[in-house]
Order: structure tokens, then sequence, then C-alpha cells
């Protein structure tokens, strides 16, 4: 199946709803039909679109969508409503998200997901401004974008999916 990169725009948001044990893991863990999120950026400096995103095993990175061709799962992209008109607040973002390229994935994070989920105990956020998981990533570009999010980064890509300012949701994958 061909991915439908022609659908895509600079700072879309990217959702996906893998099918393997770690995808599934993570669904369980927080609830949520998805399992990562990442945001679409067109550079000029690339060719084709790219995915930002935080990735347990690499950290912050950015790679072509294509390298999602053989991806086990579905993949989502949601358009927000307001911020195609903020081209300076995405440009800040964008700026600050490849600024972050190289940084670690957020582990610590992930073990206090699962003694949460696995002893039913109290959620303790660990942010760190230098390792993310993927959630955290996308919400701390948002903020940089200009948004008005929680004070307390969105938890999982599910929180983020019930955001009241994604719209248009099409599969593209």
């Amino acid at each position: 199946m061909m991915i439908g990169s022609d659908l895509l725009s600079h700072g879309d948001l990217l959702f996906f709803s893998g099918s393997t044990s770690w995808s599934k893991l993570i669904q369980k863990v927080t609830g949520s039909e998805w399992s990562h999120v990442a945001i679409a950026l067109k550079l000029n400096e690339y060719p084709g679109m790219m995915v930002l995103e935080s990735k347990e095993g690499c950290g912050v990175r950015l790679i072509p969508l294509s390298a999602y061709k053989n991806y086990k799962g579905q993949i989502w992209r949601a358009v927000d409503r307001d911020a195609r008109g903020n081209k300076k607040g995405l440009n800040k973002a964008v700026k600050w998200g490849l600024n972050k390229l190289g940084n670690p994935y957020n582990w610590t994070e992930i073990e206090e997901l699962a003694q949460t989920f696995l002893f039913k105990t109290k959620r303790t956020l660990h942010i760190s401004h230098r390792s993310f998981i993927c959630s955290v990533f996308v919400w701390e570009f948002m903020k940089q974008w200009g948004y008005q999010l929680s004070a307390i980064p969105l938890e999982s890509p599910g929180d983020i999916s019930k955001s009241q300012f994604l719209i248009d949701w099409t599969q593209i994958y």
C-alpha cells in the first residue's frame, strides 16, 4: 500500500495505530487507539515529506515518510483548524524541533506509565526538556507553535488526538 503523502501538508500531525506487540502495549497502557504521534514536515533541504518524531531506540529524528512504507498498522493525519495561518509560529516550532534532533527517548517516562498501569499508582510526571516520549515531544512542538495547551503535557498520542483543535482526519496508510 502506498502512503498518501499527497494528502499531507507541512505541520500536519500523524497518528499511528500499530499492530506490533510494542504498539499494542502502548495502546493498552494509555487506553488509546494510537501508539505513536509525529509531525509531517516539508523542508526545502529534503525531497518529499519528512517525519519529525521521538521514537524509542533512537530518540528525536527526522526521516522520510517513505520509511514507513512497510509499517504494520494504520497512519492517519489530522489537520488543525487554526494553525495554517500561523506560519511564523510553525517556523518557530520547526526550528525548535530540528534543534532537538539526536536528543534521547525518555525511558523514565515509559517506566512511569508502566508502573501506573501495572500497580495502579499515582502518576508522577518526569518531564525533561532534553529527552522525550512521542506525545510530550509533539506537545512541546505545539506549544512552540503557539497553541494554548494544558500546563501538564499530554501523556499519550490519544490525549493529543482528543484536542479540540484537530479536525479533518484522513487515513494516509
